[in-house]
């Protein structure tokens, strides 16, 4: 930003990306009868060991939206960005076992999540308005992903992913 402060503006360029999305389906439910300091050293222990996987294998933290977590490649995206993603994906899943270990001792329900990952053309850049703007990603590409994550609680699955990342 220091460097090239012109690009603080809104717009964007469409671009290859792989979006991954983690939710956790029942999430309001799991809360229910906890207390607010369970709560809060849940949600922060979930979002930070989640996304210390998305920045080990070389994604981007796009958002978090309540107990989501919006990653993606873009701006860099990796020659190997769909197996980044994926890898990133199993290792969510294997470090979840842990914590739910963990909270289970505590007795704090284990949380139980599912992971969509798609790859296509999205518009990658800074979307909002002149008051307040951030880098995201957008279209049809990034619905899919999301789709995918929600579709897991219908399958009983973690990690659905789209043809188009198989291919990758």
């Amino acid at each position: 930003m220091l460097r090239n402060p012109d690009k603080l503006k809104l717009g964007g360029d469409m671009k290859r990306v792989d979006r991954p999305f983690l939710g956790h389906p029942w999430f309001h439910d799991h809360l229910e009868g906890m207390i607010p300091e369970q709560v809060h050293r849940l949600i922060n222990g979930y979002l930070t060991a989640m996304t210390n996987i998305v920045f080990k294998h070389g994604g981007t933290l796009d958002k978090y939206m309540g107990d989501a977590i919006m990653p993606s490649t873009a701006p860099r995206r990796p020659a190997d960005h769909a197996q980044k993603a994926c890898e990133t994906a199993l290792e969510m899943m294997q470090v979840l076992k842990e914590l739910n270990a963990g909270w289970v001792r505590e007795e704090i329900p284990a949380l139980d999540i599912g992971i969509g990952i798609n790859t296509g053309m999205m518009m990658v850049g800074n979307m909002g308005s002149e008051q307040r703007f951030e880098y995201t990603v957008l279209g049809d590409a990034v619905n899919l992903g999301s789709r995918l994550e929600g579709a897991n609680k219908t399958y009983l699955t973690h990690i659905l992913i789209s043809e188009f990342t198989t291919k990758r």
